[in-house]
């Protein structure tokens, strides 16, 4: 398992950061979404692996099942 820093985002301003821990990128990304959605407050979620930017994650707004 690996260390990930996830920062919660609205706009181009970090509001708060969380560790998330997984096997791999796709693992985190899908802990990450399903942070955001738990913080409506949020607009994005940036997932870092050290420098690397591994991903930022945008709410989706429109209603009908999540993807």
């Amino acid at each position: 398992m690996r260390d990930y820093r996830c920062y919660l985002m609205t706009g181009e301003n970090i509001y708060g950061v969380q560790n998330l821990e997984g096997a791999d990128d796709a693992e985190v990304i899908t802990k990450a979404a399903a942070l955001l959605r738990s913080k409506p407050e949020h607009q994005s979620i940036e997932i870092w692996d050290g420098k690397r930017m591994v991903a930022r994650v945008p709410r989706h707004e429109e209603s009908g099942a999540d993807q």
